[in-house]
């Protein structure tokens, strides 16, 4: 059974990613991959070349690796925003999975990385460490992702039980695609969400501020994706209610800015049934 003294994980190995950048309060836990091969790399990767970081690391194998306190807040996600709150920074812990994220089918059949001349890098996937499936941001058009193996789920579901029994304002969790659409696709379609979401019993307390559709023609067209290009999945009448999760992100140069679609849920629920334009709410 893991414990945490000090705002620190005992009995794992500690590898120091801390910028000092703050006293962190968290209430959410934000799950992402290291698009990775090996847990070395990606550490000196953030340490020496993108200086970002993470709370917790977990490889493969499922051993833990803590790189910044609990208490402490860390370079994990970037331009952010969830239920009408920014910079998710200030107000989640971390967790990152060793995973490629997403990879190439292969003419033999097995799956992996390429490089710029589309020639295969770095040791190769079979098919049953594979998941197949769309992203639910509708414009990733890769299918195929590496599968997060079963100890590191094991591991990922003992730090995440430690947290909330640690720190008791933890309400939810919450992917880095999720609160940076637009921007980023990890831990993707392979991360097994529904599996880890009872040990949050608060989330469903927190459904975020309710909206109303107004649209000039009476009906708000419900997207695949956050353009009028992607796939309609449904309307919603006038009068509906809903909860903006998300709002989505376009760069203008090397800027994140809001490009006017929301990730919605209806009334009352949490899941994510698609993409409207924000103008349509109020």
């Amino acid at each position: 059974m893991l414990q945490i003294i000090n705002h620190k994980l005992l009995g794992v190995t500690y590898s120091d990613l801390d910028k000092n950048d703050g006293s962190l309060t968290p209430k959410y836990i934000a799950a992402h991959y290291t698009a990775g091969i090996s847990v070395s790399g990606s550490i000196s990767h953030l340490r020496d070349i993108v200086k970002l970081g993470y709370h917790i690391i977990i490889d493969r194998d499922g051993a833990i690796t803590q790189c910044i306190p609990f208490n402490k807040i860390a370079r994990h996600a970037g331009v952010s925003n969830w239920k009408g709150i920014s910079d998710l920074n200030k107000h989640s812990i971390g967790i990152c999975l060793a995973n490629r994220g997403y990879v190439t089918r292969f003419a033999n059949g097995s799956y992996g990385w390429v490089n710029t001349h589309n020639t295969p890098i770095g040791n190769f996937l079979t098919e049953d460490q594979i998941v197949r499936e769309e992203h639910f941001n509708g414009a990733e058009t890769n299918l195929y992702w590496e599968k997060f193996s079963i100890a590191q789920m094991n591991a990922f579901r003992e730090v995440c039980q430690v947290l909330i029994q640690t720190y008791m304002g933890i309400k939810d969790l919450i992917g880095h695609d999720e609160i940076a659409m637009g921007r980023k696709s990890d831990p993707g379609p392979a991360f097994p969400f529904t599996n880890i979401y009872p040990l949050f019993p608060d989330r469903v307390n927190d459904t975020g501020q309710t909206f109303r559709v107004q649209s000039p023609d009476g009906k708000l067209d419900v997207r695949r994706g956050m353009s009028g290009n992607f796939k309609l999945i449904r309307q919603l009448n006038n009068g509906d209610k809903v909860h903006i999760r998300s709002e989505g992100y376009k760069y203008v140069g090397n800027k994140a800015v809001l490009n006017g679609w929301v990730s919605i849920s209806l009334e009352g629920t949490m899941d994510h049934i698609g993409f409207v334009n924000k103008l349509y709410l109020i």
